[in-house]
């Protein structure tokens, strides 16, 4: 079973020993709603953002993709 989304987000905060949302989003270089709305589904994240989210979640682009239900055909 895959895990993704928040639940995944979560997860991933505590591996790397992100406290909060606010601190996960400081090293993604963006603000916490954003980071929520990704990882809650609501929007996708433009191409550009994907480089700063794979450093701050420490993940590489497939993980991330994965998490974030991103389907490559």
């Amino acid at each position: 079973m895959n895990i993704d989304g928040l639940d995944w987000l979560y997860r991933q905060m505590e591996l790397v020993g992100l406290a909060s949302l606010q601190e996960a989003a400081e090293a993604c270089g963006l603000d916490k709603a954003a980071l929520w709305r990704y990882f809650n589904f609501d929007v996708r994240p433009s191409i550009e953002r994907l480089p700063n989210l794979c450093r701050g979640l420490q993940v590489s682009l497939n993980e991330l993709l994965v998490a974030l239900d991103v389907h490559i055909e």
